[in-house]
């Protein structure tokens, strides 16, 4: 084993930006659509869509169905360019020297291509939910990572959802909560550079 520590990444907040609540208020805006009437759409959609009990053509069928004024083609181009690389993507081969780096993400693989293809060849492990079959905070997942992770005493979990951190740190995972500016970044160096 290379490195005594491991470190678990979200995608969205963490090495990504998030495109809500953005995307649905753009979304409102441009057609004209109830931003109420989005937010129930995607509760409803939510867990099938994460988990990929829904496949990605599905949603934008179901959108196109639900709000016809909405064109679904438009709408995808508009979630994926709201994806764009934050600060922490940058530095991942600099920790790569320090911990393995593994990712764990509520998420469609589709929509974060650009960023996985960045990530897999620094990554030890990728799970991303639509393709595991289960989402953030279900155990499940936390636990497909930890039985990847056996091997390390010290891990520690950065997501951008204070409710998905307590999974984590029920497996002894250290947890750090990704802050908007970032400032996240030097708490989670200061721990791969201590001893």
């Amino acid at each position: 084993m290379k490195h005594k520590k491991a470190m678990i990444l979200d995608v969205g907040g963490v090495l990504a930006t998030n495109y809500t609540p953005q995307f649905w208020e753009a979304l409102s805006d441009e057609y004209e659509v109830s931003y109420e009437a989005l937010m129930q759409f995607r509760k409803d959609v939510r867990a099938d869509l994460w988990t990929g009990a829904m496949a990605e053509s599905e949603f934008w069928e179901r959108m196109s169905e639900r709000f016809q004024a909405i064109d679904a083609s438009d709408a995808r181009d508009r979630l994926v360019s709201a994806i764009r690389p934050l600060p922490a993507l940058e530095r991942l081969a600099e920790w790569r020297d320090r911990a393995s780096l593994n990712i764990l993400s509520n998420h469609r693989t589709e929509w974060i291509a650009p960023v996985l293809a960045r990530v897999y060849p620094l990554a030890d492990h990728v799970i991303v939910s639509a393709e595991a079959g289960c989402r953030k905070p279900e155990p499940e997942i936390y636990g497909r990572m930890d039985a990847c992770l056996a091997d390390f005493a010290d891990i520690l979990y950065v997501d951008d959802t204070n409710n998905n951190l307590p999974q984590g740190a029920a497996l002894g995972w250290r947890t750090l909560l990704a802050d908007e500016s970032g400032a996240w970044i030097a708490r989670a160096e200061a721990w791969l550079k201590a001893e």
